[in-house]
């Protein structure tokens, strides 16, 4: 146990000598210095996986050679030994308007790449922490943050033209009975709420900022739990409303359809003009037909209120990010391509000619200086292949001596997360394109889906009907 303790000490103290400032952030919040473990040890140990397409593919893999060297050959993940301008292409398709729903690039201001030369290569007197948003290479219509990730000490978000959104940090407090920002300000109130809004930049009449509320959690609240969440919300939604001043206030609709629909119907009467549909992420997987009925119930709305905005939280597939721009709605965000390449060593190649515009690969093993996967140049790649670390291998630096994977750096990390970011926003470039142009054929088919759920509640009847 001793030599535990020393071996996640030593882990410890290596990432707060490459970033003095997350000690700042482990105090505030020290459960983020236990999730910093368990990612970097759920990634040091994790097996290498062949990319998803290649997975699936009905021919042979190609054999793995393994030399004296550091390099791994034969992975199959370049076949056709593509250049790197090939292999990560631009997106092929030009969005002469912009269709009304934006996404909202998850982000929080804590994010940063640590610099030690400046762009001509000349060592800086003193590393430089830069934040993350300034290797993104197209400028977002907009970005989402939480309070429960922000930074006060750190700077603002960048400034949008269509507004950035402030949450107010409901996934973090999801298993407490009351909203709070655990060890950092306790308890949320809705002048304290106010107070963080404006204390991380939020701007009156540009930025929105989310009132206070509680998800409800399928299959594990009661019918009582879930009422009570909901009056908590609607208690919240009431106070914030006079407090806001000129911001652009929203709430947040959580639980079965009908209880979203009464939501919906309480927060239009208090005066929201700005609702977000809370609580789908895993349901857009699970059950898409679900997510497709509450999009399109809010939508109805909307008609008899035009000047109504409809949010989507945490739903943000390629093939969703085309049905909510076909439907129509105002913003939707995501971060599974951020958070999977610290979670699942994710590295993203966008691929026009996929049906998904996305291949994923896991790069848990890709050791530094693999020939297996080109060098990306994007920003945050060339960024970090200038400083001597590869975005293409899990914390990998070509400057260890040793020759082998060093699986505790933060920067190939967090390059390689900026860089699935910008694969995403190629690929978003182009299936929305592709939907205002009339192309249909990324859509999630709601016809298909209602019919599954139709079917398999037609099998569910006769068993509760035996269990009754």
């Amino acid at each position: 146990m001793v030599g535990l303790k020393g071996f996640l000490f030593h882990q410890l103290a290596r990432a707060v000598a490459e970033d003095p400032e997350v000690l700042h952030d482990w105090h505030a919040d020290p459960q983020s210095a236990v999730t910093y473990l368990e990612t970097w040890q759920a990634a040091r140990t994790a097996p290498t996986l062949m990319s998803e397409a290649e997975a699936e593919a009905s021919v042979p893999p190609m054999p793995v050679t393994t030399g004296s060297s550091i390099h791994r050959t034969g992975l199959g993940f370049n076949p056709l030994n593509l250049s790197s301008e090939a292999f990560y292409p631009k997106a092929q398709h030009e969005l002469a308007v912009p269709p009304r729903a934006r996404f909202t690039v998850v982000i929080n201001n804590r994010d940063k790449l640590k610099l030690t030369q400046d762009h001509a290569g000349a060592p800086l007197p003193a590393p430089k922490m830069e934040r993350i948003w300034n290797f993104i290479e197209t400028d977002p219509r907009g970005y989402l943050t939480s309070l429960a990730y922000h930074n006060p000490n750190s700077d603002p978000l960048p400034q949008t033209d269509e507004g950035n959104i402030y949450d107010c940090g409901a996934w973090s407090y999801k298993a407490e009975p009351y909203p709070i920002l655990k060890k950092r300000n306790g308890p949320l109130t809705p002048e304290g709420t106010m107070k963080l809004f404006e204390e991380a930049g939020a701007r009156e009449g540009r930025d929105i900022i989310v009132s206070p509320d509680m998800m409800i959690l399928d299959g594990l609240d009661s019918p009582q739990v879930a009422r009570e969440k909901i009056e908590i919300s609607y208690q919240f939604a009431r106070a914030m409303k006079p407090l806001a001043g000129a911001h652009r206030l929203m709430a947040v609709t959580h639980g079965s359809f009908e209880q979203r629909h009464e939501m919906m119907e309480h927060y239009l009467d208090l005066g929201y003009r700005h609702i977000a549909l809370g609580s789908l992420a895993l349901k857009s997987s699970r059950d898409p037909y679900f997510v497709y009925r509450c999009v399109e119930d809010a939508l109805q709305y909307r008609a008899q209120v035009p000047d109504l905005y409809i949010h989507v939280l945490g739903v943000s597939s390629i093939k969703w990010a085309a049905t909510l721009t076909h439907l129509g709605v105002d913003s939707f965000d995501g971060s599974s391509m951020y958070m999977s390449a610290f979670t699942a060593g994710s590295f993203l190649q966008y691929v026009p000619e996929d049906p998904n515009l996305l291949k994923k690969y896991r790069i848990v093993e890709n050791v530094p200086g693999s020939d297996e996967l080109p060098p990306c140049h994007c920003p945050a790649c060339s960024a970090m292949r200038a400083e001597g670390w590869d975005t293409r291998a899990q914390g990998g630096t070509l400057r260890d001596p040793s020759g082998r994977p060093y699986n505790g750096g933060n920067e190939a990390n967090m390059g390689r997360a900026v860089h699935n970011i910008n694969m995403y926003l190629r690929a978003l470039q182009d299936v929305q394109a592709r939907i205002l142009a009339g192309d249909e054929s990324l859509l999630v088919k709601r016809d298909r889906y209602e019919a599954a759920r139709e079917r398999r509640d037609n099998l569910e009847r006769p068993m509760e009907r035996l269990l009754n």
